[in-house]
């Protein structure tokens, strides 16, 4: 088995576009690919075809409501990477205040409701160091089978670009064995 048909049994979710596609599926034959595995948990693959280049970033996330209970509901962030000619890039994931809530009545404590917390969560892009290609970019972010995008970047512009999880984030990592993917498409 090749590292696409590898990746396309380990990171469930959909690539969007018309037709559903699994997010590690491999990309449309006829494209040049390139797959390179960054510190285990984070997978970056890129597209090129008709002059564009897609990099796809995939983190997968054991156990993560196991983590957010660990760090007291902090973000996780994944292990640095570059994608889609930008360096030093990172995934931040917070659990929302659903999940906040839910631990504080578990553990019996009072907590202040924070109405400028996403209710499920959110992924952030951070962006850092020095870019190789600093022009506007589109980002898809992904967490399990939902995508959500297109949102216009330009690193000269932002740090970061955060999104808003419309649904429950456990949902999807308890389909999968407790294992949550997310991640990034990263569109030039």
């Amino acid at each position: 088995m090749g590292p696409a048909a590898a990746m396309a049994s380990s990171a469930p979710g959909t690539a969007g576009g018309g037709a559903e596609e699994p997010v590690g599926a491999p990309m449309n034959e006829g494209r040049a690919e390139a797959v390179s595995r960054i510190d285990g948990p984070v997978t970056v693959r890129t597209c090129h075809a008709d002059g564009a280049s897609t990099s796809q970033v995939t983190w997968q996330i054991a156990n993560p409501a196991g983590k957010f209970k660990a760090g007291c509901g902090c973000a996780l962030v994944s292990p640095s990477f570059s994608a889609g000619g930008l360096n030093d890039l990172r995934l931040l994931f917070a659990p929302g205040r659903r999940w906040t809530a839910e631990q504080a009545r578990k553990q019996k404590k009072e907590t202040k409701d924070k109405k400028d917390v996403p209710l499920n969560g959110s992924l952030q892009l951070k962006l850092g160091g020095e870019t190789s290609n600093a022009g506007a970019v589109q980002l898809y972010f992904t967490v399990g089978s939902i995508r959500m995008g297109p949102f216009d970047v330009s690193s000269k512009q932002c740090t970061s670009e955060m999104c808003e999880i419309p649904s429950d984030w456990r949902k999807a990592a308890s389909r999968s064995g407790n294992l949550l993917c997310v991640g990034v498409e990263i569109v030039q």
